[in-house]
């Protein structure tokens, strides 16, 4: 299977298909390691003034990339890895498990690819 350049499911919104990649507990932890992880390397770099610390952030994004190949879930798009609204939504993912909010989420995005599949 090709982890790059997935097409995005017709019929979900940008927010809709993140969350049907994002499924899996074990991808999730390891994109909760890559997200804490760049932030540290960013804050790190700043308290420091070592500005050399933010090329670790590149593979913090690595790591989250790996989730994908790992657990087989959904791709990675390379998109995802240069863009604000990756950082955006997975902040969005981790409230909702804070929350205990996001397997509802998830069962939303679910039905609604059935709903898309029984259509076609």
């Amino acid at each position: 299977m090709t982890y790059l350049n997935i097409k995005k499911i017709e019929g979900l919104s940008e927010w809709e298909y993140f969350v049907w990649r994002h499924k899996n507990t074990g991808n999730l932890i390891i994109h909760f390691i890559s997200f804490v992880s760049s932030f540290v390397f960013i804050v790190l770099s700043i308290y420091l003034k070592n500005y050399w610390l933010l090329l670790g952030v590149l593979p913090s994004q690595y790591i989250g990339f790996l989730g994908h190949v790992f657990f087989k879930e959904g791709g990675a798009r390379n998109k995802d890895f240069i863009s604000p609204m990756t950082t955006i939504y997975l902040s969005k993912i981790f409230y909702l498990i804070a929350i205990n909010k996001y397997k509802h989420e998830v069962s939303l995005v679910e039905k609604k690819i059935i709903s898309i599949n029984n259509k076609s």
